[in-house]
């Protein structure tokens, strides 16, 4: 497993887009957890959640860090009660391959790598 501070990453590849602030990936490169950590979730966060997406998908990190994951798990990471607007936007954007959530706590964001199997 590896982390990858995407804060860095952007002010050396000059990423000016919103993006998330962390991504975890396992060893074998198949599974990436993106996490976005704030304090009070608000709309602006799925947003760089999604942003980061597709990164990953089909733009910079693709290239950058050679990914082509099977499966993405987009995560806020907020000790603050999550909006149920912004439970809804996470749920209506998941996808087969892409699922969003939340962690409440690094217990749970724990949980949420152990559950995928990124070791």
């Amino acid at each position: 497993m590896r982390i990858v501070d995407l804060e860095d990453l952007a002010r050396k590849t000059k990423w000016m887009e919103k993006h998330a602030d962390k991504l975890i990936i396992s060893d074998d490169g198949y599974k990436v957890i993106i996490v976005e950590e704030t304090s009070k979730p608000k709309t602006d966060d799925v947003r760089k959640l999604d942003n980061t997406v597709n990164a990953i998908k089909r733009g910079l990190l693709k290239n950058i860090l050679g990914l082509n994951p099977s499966r993405i798990i987009a995560v806020i990471h907020s000790l603050k009660r999550l909006d149920s607007m912004i439970y809804r936007m996470l749920i209506r954007r998941s996808k087969y391959d892409t699922i969003y959530c939340k962690a409440s706590c690094n217990r749970e964001l724990n949980i949420i790598v152990k559950r995928h199997k990124i070791y």
